[in-house]
């Protein structure tokens, strides 16, 4: 913890205004909490006794999470913004790292936990009337060029408004907004890495799919034909019978060398499917395979979805109607 309780005066202070003469105390339980700071540590608050906090149980922080909250709280300070860190929200018992102008719930998170807990802690926020934000750690990403690999824990904090990721890079205290506009399967996405101000991060806005950003405008629509046939390759080596692929393909007639071109076309909304796009377009090729995809949930959740409550029914709309646009974008170049 990054905050204490001058037992003299009796204010809140921070751990670098802290002095190691005066006595301090937790904020929330009020137990005595000491200072750390050695060679190899953050300096940091930490309860004088193995002891848990009546109104929150303070989990060990890494001195990774340690110094990016105390970077962030000096990002938004130095803007003049009304900053508080960790700040104890009474009525649901949550402590965001980062609480800007009493609105916006800044949680960071450097190790993977449930998805469950992720929707837990966002949900208590937004029940509130609070926004809040996810931030990971920049340097934890895989980028490949205009890909990169997202594991299960960093999908589940895409943000449905934005279509992004965010993360802040500790060395250089840059915010990037990871805008992710097609899902090309396993794990992997196209993206566009944007730099942004702690601002922005307040309001967000999503770096649309038609953006005039020249960066973005020479990314190719179309999955390469040999990555396409290198994935049902990988599909044929499984030898099994109930792949989803094959089964698209079964029943739309296709064959390994006659792919139709509308099949591998990037869309912004796949990300959110769970399948390949090569296997979804493909059962958009036959009646049999769009009523399979109607009725089975393809669709990945994460903590802002879940909490708007987006139906699948939703979710499949945007896809096509996405897609279709796509295709006829394609055929007037």
């Amino acid at each position: 913890m990054l905050m204490a309780k001058d037992i003299q005066t009796n204010k809140v202070v921070s751990i670098h205004d802290a002095n190691r003469n005066n006595k301090y105390c937790c904020p929330i339980c009020h137990e005595p909490v000491i200072i750390k700071h050695g060679k190899h540590k953050i300096p940091h608050f930490a309860h004088a006794r193995h002891h848990l906090c009546h109104a929150y149980k303070y989990k060990k922080e890494s001195p990774l999470h340690l110094s990016m909250k105390h970077n962030l709280y000096q990002l938004f300070r130095h803007l003049n913004h009304r900053v508080a860190l960790e700040y104890y929200i009474k009525d649901i018992e949550q402590i965001p790292d980062v609480f800007v102008n009493h609105h916006t719930a800044i949680e960071i998170q450097c190790s993977n936990i449930p998805f469950s807990d992720i929707l837990m802690r966002s949900n208590g926020y937004y029940e509130c009337g609070f926004d809040v934000v996810w931030i990971i750690d920049y340097q934890s990403l895989k980028f490949n060029g205009h890909l990169i690999d997202l594991t299960q824990f960093q999908q589940s904090l895409i943000c449905g408004e934005t279509l992004s990721i965010y993360a802040l890079d500790n060395t250089t205290l840059q915010l990037h907004q990871i805008y992710l506009f097609s899902y090309c399967g396993d794990h992997t996405f196209m993206h566009y890495d944007h730099i942004i101000s702690a601002n922005d991060l307040l309001n967000r806005q999503s770096l649309n799919c038609k953006s005039s950003n020249n960066k973005l405008n020479h990314i190719p629509y179309h999955i390469k034909s040999n990555v396409i046939q290198d994935y049902i390759k990988r599909c044929r080596r499984k030898r099994n019978v109930n792949d989803l692929t094959l089964t698209a393909m079964y029943y739309a007639q296709i064959f390994d060398n006659t792919i139709p071109s509308c099949v591998g076309i990037t869309t912004c909304h796949s990300l959110y499917c769970k399948i390949s796009p090569v296997t979804w377009q493909m059962l958009l090729q036959s009646e049999q395979g769009t009523r399979l995809l109607i009725e089975h949930s393809f669709f990945m959740r994460t903590f802002y979805d879940d909490y708007k409550l987006t139906l699948t029914a939703d979710r499949i709309d945007l896809l096509t109607t996405e897609y279709y646009d796509r295709i006829n974008n394609i055929h007037n170049i």
